[in-house]
């Protein structure tokens, strides 16, 4: 998982799990709340804008999902599916 080793370089108190979800689909998510969707944006991440949303979250109150829209998250735990 190369996007688990940029994330966790970036931050490494960052906790990071991969599972296998639907076919088709590649999710992110931090703390239960969507970071990312490929079936919604209908490509697979850059790695630099997902390190960079997780990077840029305080950890109160919204911010901007890596895909563009307004998602809640806090950067203790992110999984990829």
């Amino acid at each position: 998982m190369d996007l688990k080793i940029d994330i966790q370089s970036a931050d490494p108190e960052v906790a990071v799990d991969g599972s296998v979800g639907r076919r088709t689909s590649f999710e992110i998510t931090l703390n239960g709340q969507l970071l990312y969707s490929k079936l919604e944006v209908g490509r697979f991440p850059v790695h630099a804008e997902i390190v960079d949303a997780i990077m840029k979250y305080s950890g109160e109150g919204d911010i901007k999902a890596a895909n563009g829209g307004p998602k809640n998250k806090s950067k203790s735990e992110c999984v990829v599916l």
